[in-house]
């Protein structure tokens, strides 16, 4: 028992002793991180005092932004490499191509752009741009050949160089488009699995009759449409094509019909738009309830008739399902409805209210391709 309280003793006077003398090798600098305590430090550098920035690998300072190949404020790293310049300046211009010609380049994405990503391919991946136009519509095959890679993706645009709009864009390497005169086109070359590539590049050219389809263009008193297959088809108007369109502003081409008896009408509905729909116009048929017209239609102009006249607009010739609606004074959506009739037999017949001039909507139910055929009676 004595000899463990003199123990005790001892060890209490051996640690006051320690403690005043302040030994080094006994205290921890203030950094809170640190869990090790050297009995025997190196006093041959100062220990200097730092606050605690945090965990290893968190990176606390503040973010300045990179150099000149950083395009994002400070804060945030987002490299998108360096950019040599915008697409006017790198375009590869082939020119102006004839009509079942073609052309040839050869190329390398090393040293290339990315400046255009496409909907499809990498955001990624350099690619090289060309430039070219045609004198005639053609049907243009695209053909990229390489040692380096086989996948490749091919984006089409056109516009201006400086805000061109994408055409299409397939992970292919060759692809068929159609290509109209008047147009600058843009074709991205860029492959999808390395960064580097050779490559050639081949267009071939075949010439086709009109683009693009539903397109349309004025002969005389007919309309030609770019119908399927890039085939042109001449439809008649029944009085006068404008604009590509048999009427055109329908009222202003409206189909005048003057003198007494009967005058008909002949032409190709497909020719014709849909300017007219009756469905909210209650006020325009017998039974005061708006009829969907929304069909082609077709505009007579009846200038002189007189309070009285009988006017007789007969479509039963044609094999379609029409609206007969008259116009008082005034060709629009909104004119006042003289008369008007969802005509089962395809007949309207009518007797004039008052003198003036009056105009005539011929009106399909539903958009139809077929010859018309109408006769009207003053």
């Amino acid at each position: 028992m004595e000899i463990r309280a003199m123990n005790r003793w001892a060890l209490l006077c051996i640690a006051l002793c320690l403690g005043a003398a302040g030994l080094s090798g006994c205290s921890d600098d203030d950094d809170t991180n640190n869990v090790t305590i050297d009995p025997n430090p190196d006093t041959s550098t100062p220990d200097t005092r730092q606050p605690d920035t945090g965990d290893v690998g968190e990176d606390v300072a503040e973010d300045v932004g990179d150099d000149a190949t950083d395009t994002d404020d400070a804060g945030g790293d987002a490299d998108t490499g360096e950019q040599v310049g915008d697409l006017c300046e790198v375009v590869n211009d082939l020119g102006l191509i004839e009509a079942n010609g073609g052309a040839t380049a050869t190329g390398t994405t090393s040293g290339g752009t990315n400046l255009i990503n496409p909907s499809c391919g990498s955001d990624d991946v350099r690619e090289v741009v060309y430039q070219f136009s045609v004198d005639a519509p053609a049907r243009v095959t695209a053909q990229v050949q390489s040692q380096d890679t086989d996948n490749w993706t091919l984006g089409l645009y056109s516009g201006d160089c400086d805000n061109p709009q994408r055409v299409k864009c397939e992970d292919v390497n060759a692809d068929v488009f159609i290509a109209e005169p008047g147009v600058t086109y843009f074709l991205s070359v860029e492959p999808r699995d390395v960064e580097d590539a050779s490559f050639s590049l081949s267009l071939s050219m075949t010439q086709i009759a009109c683009a693009p389809m539903g397109s349309t263009e004025c002969d005389g008193e007919s309309v030609v449409r770019c119908e399927s297959g890039f085939t042109e088809v001449t439809y008649s108007c029944a009085y006068a094509c404008d604009s590509g369109a048999c009427g055109a502003d329908i009222c202003d081409n409206a189909i005048e019909v003057t003198g007494a008896g009967s005058h008909n009408f002949t032409g190709s509905y497909t020719g014709y738009g849909n300017d007219f729909n009756f469905q909210n116009r209650d006020d325009c048929t017998s039974a005061s309830v708006g009829v969907n017209t929304p069909g082609q239609d077709l505009v007579f102009y009846l200038p002189g008739l007189s309070q009285g006249q009988t006017l007789t607009i007969d479509a039963a010739a044609d094999d379609f399902q029409e609206g007969i609606f008259v116009f008082e004074g005034a060709c629009s959506q909104q004119a006042p409805c003289a008369a008007g009739n969802l005509v089962v037999n395809g007949i309207l017949d009518w007797t004039v209210d008052a003198d003036g001039d009056y105009y005539v909507v011929v009106d399909l139910l539903e958009q139809q391709t077929g010859n018309f055929d109408i006769t009207i009676t003053r």
